[in-house]
């Protein structure tokens, strides 16, 4: 299960989802993930240390996102990387 928090810190959005996200949540994150896309109104950090388990499948979530946000990848810059991002 995989649960998203999203809180505003010096004028950027920090998305912090926690816990597994695999094929049973992914289309969860991905809704939610548009959802903050589709407003554009600030810069969002990617929090991951709160990551357990990420599939394979749910990275392209998480890419498509990336791809998907005004500035492209370098306006999605990632903060404190989680177990899974250093294993990858």
């Amino acid at each position: 299960m995989s649960d998203m928090q999203a809180e505003r810190s010096n004028g950027n959005l920090v998305i912090q989802p926690t816990g597994k996200i695999d094929g049973g949540t992914s289309g969860g994150v991905q809704r939610e993930l548009d959802s903050i896309i589709d407003r554009q109104d600030q810069t969002v950090i990617l929090d991951q240390a709160g990551i357990k388990y990420i599939s394979s499948a749910s990275l392209r979530v998480i890419a498509v996102a990336l791809n998907r946000a005004p500035a492209g990848p370098s306006n999605w810059p990632s903060a404190t990387p989680g177990p899974t991002s250093t294993r990858c």
